[in-house]
């Protein structure tokens, strides 16, 4: 690694970075069994995001810790995994598009095979007395996991007033079935009239990054590519609908949440019931809570609940094209705005819409615990279980220790 006051080396390149360089020989093969191993072992939701910056800067020494933050800062305030996305940039930070294609890939493998595993367990077997046993510990502790994803989100979303107003309309809204897409639009919209201010827009940082990649032409080039491939995407599924019109809508379906998920994978959540639950119908409310406590004790990004709900629809087929319709959108992305990105953190608006839309999530994530909690907790044991996990997780025991503890009691107790 080489440090310098000017530019970063990259692929050939320079990329210019406030006072540090960087000269990368990364191959694709130690970028993917990097990332697939990290994938294998990493727990815990938003803490991934640790585990990755510990292996890229720390122990791999791949990037700057300046280079990740920005990163971080760029995933945060677009929808989808934030964990997943990162593993994306610090790939694409490597080795273009190809590096995020690996990375992204590797660390989303072992969390996809231990989900189809247990998928195909739970259909095939959750008629069985202790499986059924089993889960309903595991649904009082994913009412837990809700209530303390609403607690994190609303400390940093819902900071005053206007937050805590636009939470209770969006838990008013959703919970009188009012469309989740009207929902946040009119959350976005509010958040401009409450939160925009050209003071604040002005004191904002204006540049973190200058770059020269071949010229205008090669970003034009790279940017057309991105959008090229994802409207393949979109026209692969469109043709699914002719083999089967209900997993195609899955697909368009779950793209569509992942459009629109802001503030990371818990913040799905809410979309994922609406649209699958409670719209479509394409699982039960249990069937559901069961799915996110099937993603909670797989190791990856949490949004690989999708992989169980494409199973339910069209078996394997359907769990490959759910995950890949989940998590599409977010890459592409963020492939697009990394090209993009001095123009993309000028938009004076976007914050105060992201905050709105952060606040709105609050809301829907409380409704969540209504609802997951009549269907979960069923007796005062179950009660102590939500209460317990909850406590747990606030004081960062790991999800890897609760659940298969929370797992043997309920088989105990029940």
């Amino acid at each position: 690694m080489r440090f310098s006051s000017q530019s970063i080396f990259y692929e050939g390149k320079i990329l210019i970075v406030k006072g540090e360089s960087i000269e990368r020989n990364v191959s694709l093969k130690e970028i993917f069994f990097s990332f697939l191993k990290l994938g294998a072992t990493a727990y815990g939701g938003p803490a991934m995001v640790a585990n990755i910056k510990d292996m890229a800067v720390g122990e791999k020494k791949w990037i700057s810790e300046k280079e990740f933050l920005e990163g971080i800062a760029l995933c945060q305030i677009i929808p989808g995994a934030t964990a997943f996305q990162a593993a994306s940039y610090v790939g694409y930070k490597l080795r273009g598009i190809k590096g995020a294609v690996a990375a992204a890939f590797a660390f989303t493998f072992p969390a996809f095979l231990l989900m189809l595993v247990l998928s195909s367990a739970y259909f095939s077997l959750r008629n069985i007395d202790i499986f059924q046993t089993a889960f309903i510990g595991m649904r009082a502790i994913v009412v837990g996991i809700i209530v303390n994803a609403t607690l994190n989100i609303g400390r940093s979303a819902v900071d005053n007033w206007k937050g805590f107003l636009l939470s209770l309309l969006a838990f008013w809204l959703f919970f009188y079935k009012v469309n989740i897409l009207w929902v946040i639009f009119i959350s976005a919209v509010i958040g401009i009239f409450f939160y925009y201010s050209k003071e604040t827009t002005n004191k904002e940082q204006k540049q973190l990054i200058s770059e020269s990649i071949d010229g205008k032409k090669n970003k034009f080039f790279l940017s057309a590519s991105i959008i090229a491939g994802f409207v393949v995407v979109l026209i692969f599924f469109w043709c699914i609908k002719y083999i089967s019109p209900v997993t195609s809508k899955l697909c368009f379906v779950l793209m569509k949440i992942n459009v629109v998920a802001f503030g990371g994978a818990y913040s799905s959540l809410p979309l994922f019931q609406a649209e699958v639950v409670d719209k479509y119908g394409w699982v039960s409310t249990k069937e559901f809570i069961d799915g996110i406590a099937m993603g909670q004790i797989t190791p990856g990004p949490i949004m690989i609940t999708a992989t169980f709900i494409g199973y339910k629809v069209y078996g394997l087929a359907g769990a490959v094209l759910a995950t890949i319709a989940m998590f599409a959108p977010s890459f592409a992305l963020l492939m697009f705005l990394s090209l993009q990105y001095e123009r993309f953190r000028n938009f004076r608006f976007f914050q105060p819409m992201v905050k709105g839309i952060l606040s709105s999530f609050v809301g829907m994530l409380g409704l969540m615990v209504y609802y997951f909690g009549k269907e979960a907790i069923v007796d005062l044991k179950t009660l102590v279980m939500t209460i317990a996990s909850a406590v747990l997780i606030y004081f960062n025991v790991e999800l890897f220790y609760i659940i298969p503890v929370g797992i043997l009691i309920s088989i105990v107790l029940f």
